[in-house]
């Protein structure tokens, strides 16, 4: 599974990202990375539910980065499961993409140092 770079997580954690942004369609970006990360798993079916057509500015390759490294978690963490979900909503006037799996769950002392 593809792992970030030293250099990058240096470059977020310092704010030294640069972002491309731009208007896209949110509703594209995980069809296409759910085949490029199914081709990489035999043991996890990945579904996409709700697939919505949403106009966003933000920048496409990080977003898609974010998703691609929830998918792989998700494959990792449920390795005795068969199915990971993607669900695609709108909230409030926001985009939202969500991954779900079967896995074990992150305990709540773990959970407050995620992101």
């Amino acid at each position: 599974m593809p792992q970030p770079s030293d250099s990058l997580v240096g470059a977020l954690q310092n704010g030294q990202l640069e972002y491309r942004m731009d208007q896209f369609d949110l509703a594209a970006l995980p069809q296409k990375i759910i085949e490029n990360v199914q081709g990489m798993t035999q043991t996890h079916n990945i579904v996409l539910e709700k697939v919505l057509p949403a106009q966003v500015y933000g920048d496409r390759d990080r977003i898609g980065q974010v998703l691609i490294n929830m998918l792989t978690n998700a494959i990792k963490c449920s390795q005795d499961a068969g199915q990971v979900i993607a669900r695609m909503a709108i909230c409030g006037g926001n985009s939202r993409v969500s991954v779900r799996d079967s896995g074990i769950g992150i305990s709540e002392t773990c959970g407050e140092n995620l992101f």
